[in-house]
């Protein structure tokens, strides 16, 4: 028993840190999270539903975003309406590949990037593609 005493005191202490670390990042859609940076420039604004854009070498669509300021070094979600991505960084250009699901039916795809820095979260602005009909 006395060999289980250090595991479950930092048990104990993890768990009662949790309000003061990773548990308390707030979720990046709530009203605590404001807009720290801004897209600028997109692509595509506009494509057909279903079909490939930006075509990638496995067949699947990409959109890229031209940011306000250099995002190395951060980690970086991209919101494609509801499905999320991980995003790749080039300095203040952020690409993603776009879940086939996200692009599946026309209409208006909002989208917003989420960066994450330690604890700190911030989005920016949201921008619009618009998927029009085959």
């Amino acid at each position: 028993m006395t060999r289980l005493r250090p595991v479950a005191m930092l048990l104990a202490c993890l768990v009662a840190g949790c309000g003061r670390t990773m548990c308390d990042i707030p979720d990046v859609n709530s009203s605590e999270v404001g807009v720290g940076f801004h897209i600028k420039d997109y692509g595509p604004r506009h494509a057909v539903a279903g079909a490939a854009f930006n075509a990638q070498p496995d067949g699947s669509s990409a959109a890229w975003f031209r940011l306000d300021q250099d995002v190395s070094g951060s980690e970086i979600k991209v919101h494609f309406g509801d499905e999320v991505v991980s995003g790749n960084i080039a300095r203040d250009l952020v690409t993603a590949k776009v879940p086939d699901g996200a692009h599946a039916q026309p209409g208006n795809l909002r989208v917003m990037i989420e960066r994450r820095d330690g604890l700190d979260v911030s989005k920016s602005n949201s921008v619009v593609i618009t998927l029009e009909k085959p």
